[in-house]
């Protein structure tokens, strides 16, 4: 009995090959004072007021194993990194300095399960925190905020198929979030949905502005995220045969113990 238990559980445990990981940067970043209306005599001004926010995280948060968040000014370099190697080897890395914004992560299980939560997460951004806004805008200002961004995003293996594949995920994206944009809001994300590789670079432009006659707060986040997962292990169809074998077995037995009348 207890051998065969064992040879299940074994079968639960077997190999299931898996790895995935995505990258984004967000690199020379300019800042360019744009005068909304010429002529009013207000001379244009800004002034950053917001948190610059490392952030990574493994799986479920526990503790800063798995889970670490790092905040600072504009000119304060911030840092976060994060690994794991209890179910494969993880890690998650995302950094704000004046180089720029990068965030990155991946997941391997090499020739282990996952576990039950196989998810990373890992972004830099710039954003309004409660009671201090991202930028502080004279009137009639706004200010063009541009740079240079690379997403990267793969999985692997290749040969992973329907419906399995569905929980196998990579993604990366540079994004901003204000009410004060002109023109749409950017935001560019990539993914493995209908390849097992993507790669995607290009030119990041984004104008805040205040359009108001006095100087206002301007709140919103602008930053580069990458995020994944890898499926909980999943038995292979031979796997299966034996865990319904195995189950069959051990619930003969139980019938049999209950069958049996203890002698007086």
């Amino acid at each position: 009995m207890k051998a065969l238990l064992g040879t299940l559980l074994a079968a639960l445990a077997g190999p299931a090959l898996a790895a995935a990981g995505s990258s984004a940067s967000l690199t020379g970043l300019r800042y360019e004072l744009v005068d909304l209306r010429p002529g009013d005599g207000i001379a244009p001004s800004v002034r950053y007021t917001g948190l610059s926010v490392a952030q990574s995280k493994l799986g479920f948060c526990f503790g800063p194993v798995s889970c670490q968040l790092s905040q600072g000014g504009y000119r304060e370099p911030v840092l976060s990194t994060v690994q794991n190697d209890r179910s494969g080897p993880a890690s998650a890395f995302a950094s704000v300095s004046a180089a720029g914004l990068f965030a990155a992560a991946q997941w391997d299980n090499g020739d282990r399960t996952v576990g039950s939560n196989g998810r990373y997460l890992s972004w830099a951004r710039h954003q309004g925190v409660l009671g201090s806004p991202l930028f502080v805008l004279s009137a009639h200002t706004g200010i063009r905020i541009t740079g240079q961004y690379t997403l990267d995003a793969w999985i692997i293996p290749t040969d992973v198929q329907e419906p399995v594949r569905r929980d196998y995920a990579a993604s990366a994206a540079v994004f901003v979030n204000s009410r004060f944009i002109d023109g749409p809001e950017p935001f560019v994300e990539i993914d493995t949905s209908t390849s097992d590789f993507a790669h995607r670079t290009g030119e990041f432009s984004v104008l805040l502005a205040n359009h108001k006659d006095r100087t206002s707060t301007v709140w919103g986040r602008f930053g580069v995220l990458a995020e994944g997962q890898l499926p909980v292990g999943v038995p292979e169809p031979s796997t299966w045969a034996l865990l319904l074998a195995g189950a069959g077995v051990l619930g003969a037995v139980a019938r049999r113990r209950q069958g049996r009348v203890p002698a007086n």
